[in-house]
C-alpha cells in the first residue's frame, strides 16, 4: 500500500512538472509573437501620416502613401525596392523593411521616375551599400526637359530600352517607357508590374507635357502596360490601389472620351469654364478617378491648355 502511494505520488509530481514546463514553453512562445508585434509596431506607432503597408503576396509588398507607392520585394538573402519615398517616410519605411525582411541588406533600389524627386532618400540608401537602377534619359536638344534632377545623374546602371536580370527567385524586367527616364518594373514569375507614375491606377493622371507627361506619352506608357500585363497580372500604380489590366482599358477608354470631348468643344469656341460647367467626367468621377490629388478639374483643365 505504502508503495502504491509513492509511485502515485512520483507519477503526479512527473505529470505536473511536465505540464508546468509546457505551459512555460507555451507564454514563451506567446511572449515572443507578442513582442515581435510590438516591436513591428515600433515602426508605426507614432506615425501621423497615412501610409499603409499592403501585402501583395507572400514577399511582395508596397507602401501605399497619398502621393506615391513604394515597392518592396523581400529575396533569400537581401531585399529590392521599387522607388521611394519621402526623406519623413524613408525612416519609417526602413524600420518596416526591415522587420519583414530579418534586417536582410537592401541591394537594389529600381527607380521608376525620369526625375528624382527625393534625392537624399536614394542617396541615403546609396550610402549604405544600395545600387540603384534606372533607365537613361534620352533627351533632344529642342525639349524643355533638363537632365540637371534625372535618376541617371544617381544611379549606378542605367539602360536605354530594356534589362532582365535574376534576383533571388524571381526574373525581374526594368522596361523604359519613353525618352524622359520612365520606366517599369516587371516581376515575371510572380506576375507582379509595378507602373511607375505611368498610371495612377483609377485616378485622373495630369497632363504635363513640359515634364514629359503630355497626352499622347501618357496614351503610349498605357498602351505599352496593356500589352505586357495579362488578365492575371497585379499591377502596382505610381499611386493609388492595386489595379489590373481592365483598370488600365477603362482608364484608355476615359482618356479617348474625354480628349474627344475636349477637342470638339475647344474647337467649337467653348473657353474652360464653359467646358468645365459642362461636367463632362460625371461618370468616372462617381467612380472615384477624381478623388486623388488630381481632381477631375486639374485633369481637364491641364488637358484643355495642351
Amino acid at each position: 500500500m505504502r508503495t502504491k502511494i509513492i509511485f502515485t505520488t512520483l507519477v503526479l509530481f512527473v505529470g505536473l512538472g511536465l505540464y508546468a514546463q509546457k505551459d512555460n514553453n507555451s507564454s514563451e512562445s506567446n511572449t515572443n509573437e507578442e513582442s515581435e508585434e510590438v516591436a513591428f509596431s515600433d515602426a508605426t506607432d507614432d506615425y501621423k501620416g497615412k501610409t499603409k503597408l499592403i501585402n501583395v503576396t507572400t514577399n511582395i509588398f508596397f507602401l501605399q502613401g497619398e502621393e506615391e507607392n513604394m515597392g518592396i520585394y523581400i529575396g533569400k538573402n537581401g531585399v529590392s525596392v521599387i522607388d521611394v519615398q519621402n526623406e519623413e517616410e524613408m525612416s519609417r519605411n526602413v524600420r518596416i523593411i526591415n522587420r519583414l525582411s530579418k534586417k536582410k541588406p537592401i541591394d537594389y533600389l529600381y527607380n521608376t521616375s525620369g526625375q528624382v524627386e527625393y534625392y537624399k532618400s536614394c542617396a541615403d540608401l546609396k550610402k549604405k551599400g544600395t545600387t540603384i537602377i534606372s533607365s537613361q534619359p534620352n533627351f533632344g536638344e529642342d525639349e524643355k526637359i533638363k537632365l540637371k534632377g534625372a535618376t541617371s545623374s544617381i544611379s549606378d546602371i542605367t539602360f536605354t530600352n530594356e534589362i532582365t536580370f535574376n534576383y533571388s527567385s524571381d526574373q525581374i524586367k526594368l522596361i523604359a517607357i519613353d525618352n524622359s527616364g520612365k520606366s517599369m518594373i516587371y516581376f515575371t514569375k510572380s506576375n507582379i508590374l509595378f507602373s511607375g507614375d505611368s498610371f495612377y491606377g483609377r485616378k485622373y493622371p495630369l497632363i504635363d507635357s513640359e515634364n514629359g507627361n503630355s497626352f499622347d506619352e501618357i496614351v503610349s506608357a498605357l498602351s505599352k502596360l496593356k500589352k505586357l500585363a495579362d488578365n492575371n497580372t497585379k499591377i502596382i500604380p505610381g499611386r493609388g490601389d492595386i489595379s489590373n489590366s481592365t483598370d488600365v482599358t477603362n482608364t484608355m477608354s476615359m482618356l479617348n472620351m474625354v480628349y474627344k470631348k475636349l477637342f470638339m468643344y475647344r474647337s467649337n469656341g467653348k473657353t474652360l469654364e464653359q467646358v468645365l460647367a459642362l461636367n463632362i467626367t460625371e461618370n468616372y468621377d462617381s467612380q472615384g478617378y477624381g478623388n486623388g490629388s488630381v481632381t477631375s478639374e486639374k485633369f481637364i483643365t491641364s488637358l484643355y491648355n495642351e
